[in-house]
């Protein structure tokens, strides 16, 4: 009887073999033919649509600056938002309203004029806005809430708003 030895494979040999199996099984999956690629379209998840790049934070409390004679001049409000992660140069657009809670006594916006626009941010990513309601007739005052609302000028930048409002009182 005689007794085969086995017969030893090169390196050489073994990676042809393996690369022989590899494509005899890509080949074995391919399709019978080939189809158009379909696009496919849809919504992104809410947390994948806010998290572009900045996110504007809670405004902190608006600060009622010193008016001279309000009856006359005017309140002066200071209005401030931040972004975060903080950035110098993101432009941010505010939009500014006042609504008289009475009927009388009237106000408006008298500064900045138009009540609308845009403001670019510090190093610190924060935008800070002086706003000016004055009474229409300066011996009555006027009652009302200002509203701010601010929000990204490119959507790349950020996408989501924020407001606040700031209760107005000038007693004349």
């Amino acid at each position: 009887m005689t007794q085969t030895q086995p017969k030893k494979i090169s390196r050489r040999d073994a990676l042809k073999i393996l690369t022989a199996a590899a494509g005899a099984t890509a080949l074995a999956n391919l399709p019978a033919k080939w189809s158009k690629p379909g696009l496919e379209v849809g919504v992104l998840p809410a947390h994948a649509q806010t998290s572009v790049g900045h996110v504007l934070l809670d405004p902190p409390p608006a600060e009622l600056l010193d008016s001279p004679d309000a009856c006359f001049d005017g309140q002066n409000v200071g209005l401030t938002t931040v972004i975060s992660p903080p950035t110098a140069g993101i432009l941010l657009r505010y939009v500014l309203t006042y609504t008289v809670t009475t009927p009388d006594p009237e106000g408006s916006i008298t500064a900045p004029v138009p009540p609308t626009g845009t403001l670019p941010t510090n190093a610190s990513g924060q935008v800070s806005l002086t706003v000016t309601v004055t009474p229409d007739d300066s011996s009555m005052g006027t009652i009302g809430t200002l509203t701010v609302v601010w929000s990204f000028v490119n959507p790349a930048d950020g996408a989501n708003t924020v407001s606040q409002d700031v209760n107005i009182e000038i007693a004349c």
